[in-house]
């Protein structure tokens, strides 16, 4: 009989540690994916469809870069101010894709420019939506840069 009870706890330990280990893989992030879909858009047709990446609920993103300011983001909206939280937009190494729902920022992807630089262009901020949820993706003038902007 202790060897049945011996036998049935290491069962269950072993149980335990092996949905343990399921439970500990980490999510993938909107960044990571966001960034694996520009090298594939790169390499591929040069076109980046957001919707299926950026698959959490958002009605528009926008597109910010270092020095755009809370007041330029709500014009881009065309709301008198914007909710949530919104980063530091002071970082010169980084872009950010802003998911929107009405008037509140509800994700926030960081981009590090040296990757894929969203503000390479105009330095927005641009603003797409699910109905025209396009980037084009073009080689940089760094290695291993990619340069994203709104079609």
């Amino acid at each position: 009989m202790a060897h049945g009870r011996s036998l049935g706890t290491c069962g269950a330990l072993l149980a335990a540690l092996v949905l343990a280990g399921c439970g500990s893989t980490p999510a993938v992030s909107l960044q990571s994916e966001f960034l694996d879909a520009v090298d594939a858009a790169g390499e591929g047709s040069g076109t980046l469809d957001l919707v299926p990446v950026l698959h959490d609920d958002w009605q528009r993103v926008v597109v910010a870069c270092p020095g755009t300011d809370e007041e330029a983001i709500a014009a881009a909206l065309e709301v008198e101010s914007v909710d949530g939280d919104l980063p530091d937009l002071g970082d010169e190494d980084t872009g950010w894709l802003l998911l929107v729902n009405g008037s509140t920022v509800t994700d926030v992807v960081d981009v590090p420019r040296d990757e894929a630089d969203l503000c390479a262009g105009d330095g927005g901020p641009d603003v797409l939506t699910p109905g025209s949820p396009t980037m084009t993706v073009a080689p940089g003038e760094t290695d291993g840069a990619w340069v994203v902007s709104a079609d």
